[in-house]
């Protein structure tokens, strides 16, 4: 099933693009999410379920 998401892992660094623009990114242990504007909606501590949250939309 192909859901229009584009994925990014570099090292330690994480991030998303839904196919509806918003993005969401995990980078020196901050999590992000912007909206398609590229406003931030959430920005705090990553969690630890966060990475493997992300990891999981390669699958």
């Amino acid at each position: 099933m192909t859901t229009g998401d584009r994925i990014e892992v570099r090292g330690a660094s994480v991030g998303v693009v839904h196919s509806n623009g918003l993005s969401e990114r995990i980078d020196g242990g901050h999590y992000e999410m912007r909206d398609a504007m590229g406003r931030t909606i959430i920005r705090r501590q990553a969690k630890n379920s966060d990475r493997p949250r992300l990891l999981r939309m390669i699958e």
